[in-house]
């Protein structure tokens, strides 16, 4: 994790997370040479992204959704981000536009989603947005990918007493790749834990297997298995 840079008088503090260098490096880059921007730090992993977060004190935190090899859910980070501190600002750089995937973005919170193609300076348009109150989601400051926040959303699965937060996790993870016991040392349980939890969401979903809970549970917007790089 880099140290935060010199302070700029007045400038927004933005905080990045994204497990590719070179985003981040151009990211970085465009918040050096702005005059109203600077950066409180940055992460390649989410490990230890609240702490992060409260000893840093951002403004803007700009996302990517997908974690690469952490195999960490994007959504669970979001959530994490904006379960914390609500005041935060979280720009979600993405490449998956599904409605119910960016339907339950806005539902946790999300103040904007981005394409991950946009120029770094695009970005930072988004991040002077977000920070007088609007809300971004489309290819630029002022477009929209999906429904505007206020408009009717289904309540996702795990809030209505079916697949939990932490099944869904688990099951993002597991679809990324994961293995039952990488999953079980990043979440600090067995591996049984694991292979249990698998089982009541794919029971909860009615699938006959985990692959199978899998498919089901992104069809219907719970996790997400495109390719994002």
């Amino acid at each position: 994790m880099a140290p935060a840079h010199l302070t700029k008088n007045g400038a927004i503090r933005v905080l990045i997370i994204d497990d590719h260098p070179l985003i981040r490096q151009g990211l970085r880059s465009a918040i050096r040479d702005s005059d109203d921007c600077e950066l409180a730090g940055e992460a390649g992993s989410p490990a230890g992204i609240v702490r992060l977060v409260a000893e840093r004190r951002p403004e803007v935190v700009i996302l990517d959704i997908r974690l690469g090899e952490s195999g960490s859910s994007g959504i669970g980070v979001a959530r994490q981000l904006t379960g914390h501190f609500p005041a935060l600002k979280v720009l979600v750089l993405s490449a998956h536009t599904l409605e119910p995937y960016v339907r339950e973005l806005q539902r946790i919170g999300v103040h904007g989603i981005l394409p991950k193609s946009v120029p770094s300076a695009s970005v930072l348009d988004a991040v002077r947005c977000v920070v007088r109150g609007e809300r971004i989601f489309g290819a630029g400051a002022g477009g929209h990918l999906g429904p505007e926040p206020g408009s009717p959303v289904p309540t996702p699965a795990w809030l209505t007493g079916q697949v939990t937060s932490r099944e869904a996790d688990v099951l993002q993870m597991f679809a990324s790749g994961v293995s039952d016991a990488q999953i079980a040392g990043q979440l600090a349980m067995t591996i049984g834990d694991v292979q249990a939890i698998l089982a009541s969401a794919a029971g909860k979903l009615g699938a006959d297997s985990a692959g199978e809970a899998v498919a089901m549970a992104a069809e219907r917007g719970i996790i997400v298995v495109d390719d994002f790089a």
